[in-house]
């Protein structure tokens, strides 16, 4: 039996639209979004680590996330990343992370592993709380 199926060009135009606009906002959205490796390395980062944290994002790619954070959070962090991978679960947490000037900067961070990618194994965002935190 033969099946023929028909594209809509339509609908091609529709995705497109919105992969571009997905892509715009990972592009100049004031969140950080990164994927890590299973070992806990630096996979990708969008522009916005750079604005946040002034560190250049390809100073980082292939470094450990753990060198990111606070010393005093380095244990928590590293405990989310690893519960998020083995239960394969979404976890959210907020941490402190070192700026490229050495001030900290606090995030809600949120992490979910990936299933089916090769190398990469958690996808997140981060988003600076800095300044409400500090109001409280």
């Amino acid at each position: 039996m033969v099946h023929h199926s028909t594209l809509d060009v339509s609908d091609f135009d529709s995705v497109f639209h919105n992969v571009r606009s997905l892509h715009r906002f990972y592009r100049l959205a004031p969140i950080i979004f990164y994927e890590l490796t299973a070992d806990g390395h630096i996979f990708s980062l969008n522009p916005a680590f750079e604005a946040v944290t002034g560190w250049p994002i390809r100073d980082w790619i292939g470094r450990p996330f753990l060198q990111l954070v606070a010393p005093e959070d380095r244990e928590l962090a590293q405990r989310e990343f690893a519960g998020a991978v083995q239960s394969k679960t979404r976890a959210f947490h907020r941490i402190r992370l070192i700026a490229a000037n050495g001030n900290i900067l606090t995030v809600d961070a949120w992490i979910e592993p990936c299933a089916g990618e090769e190398r990469v194994c958690a996808v997140g965002y981060a988003q600076d709380v800095t300044s409400a935190v500090q109001i409280e």
